[in-house]
């Protein structure tokens, strides 16, 4: 059967087609996460998961843990009325946890942006690492941790900054994950699959108001984007809109560069 690449509408128009299994294997064997290295060595099975289809992770979530090798995923709630709020972006190096439907009065779901691929790894066998690696629960740690951190950064987004803040520091924080995960092309600009309603629903706007204020920062000159990119243009501007102050070093989180 032959192999059917999707094409979605962006924020900035169509998004790029996802990555040949060769290219993400050589994103795999270059990258430095932790998390993918565990991946590899531990992993008993990858799933690949369609954009646009769900990821069954939390049923299984008391037997293994998963990592993301490739491609965008958001975790997700939807309300009664159909209303969603995405809790988190999940990119490549990612670990997916999370409680059980049982465990929570408001049932989570991960949805596919992109084509991705994700690592199962049985809690077994990273007991097993645990024992003869013991700085493998730190690193685990840390990965809960950076997801709590962005769990906060969302929640000020939504409560208390205006709609200009609360986008230019959710294209901060993104651009910042992607670059990490993923390299930056040598013009500057990182994969941007998603369209208004993720960002929208992540920060609590709607799809129109999305677009207005992503105008607003293109015509400031803090970004340009394209079909399934984005490049900030000037980043110290773009977090003073935000309302943040960013550390000296803020250019240097990128250890990967994709080609143009």
């Amino acid at each position: 059967m032959a192999l059917q690449i999707v094409v979605r509408e962006t924020a900035f128009g169509k998004s790029v087609p996802p990555a040949a299994p060769e290219e993400a294997a050589r994103r795999l064997a270059a990258t430095r996460d932790p998390l993918i290295h565990i991946a590899t060595r531990c992993a008993t099975e990858h799933r690949h998961v369609a954009a646009g289809a769900e990821f069954a992770a939390f049923v299984e979530s008391g037997r293994y843990l998963f990592v993301v090798l490739d491609g965008w995923l958001c975790r997700e709630t939807i309300l009664e009325d159909g209303r969603r709020q995405v809790l988190d972006f999940l990119l490549p190096g990612d670990l997916i946890v999370g409680a059980r439907q049982t465990d929570s009065s408001m049932p989570q779901s991960i949805e596919a942006i992109t084509d991705a691929t994700i690592a199962v790894i049985p809690l077994s066998a990273v007991n097993d690492l645990a024992t003869k690696q013991p700085s493998l629960a730190l690193t685990l740690l840390e990965a809960s941790q950076r997801a709590l951190l962005t769990a906060y950064e969302n929640l000020v987004d939504t409560g208390r900054r205006t709609s200009l803040e609360a986008v230019a520091d959710f294209i901060l924080r993104m651009e910042s994950r992607a670059a990490a995960a993923i390299g930056r092309t040598r013009d500057g600009s990182v994969p941007f699959p998603l369209i208004q309603e993720h960002i929208g629903d992540a920060i609590g706007l709607t799809a129109v108001h999305v677009c207005r204020t992503l105008r607003k920062l293109k015509a400031a000159g803090a970004i340009e984007t394209g079909r399934g990119w984005l490049k900030i243009t000037d980043r110290a501007h773009l977090g003073a809109i935000a309302g943040i102050c960013l550390p000296d070093d803020e250019d240097e989180i990128a250890p990967r560069q994709l080609a143009s």
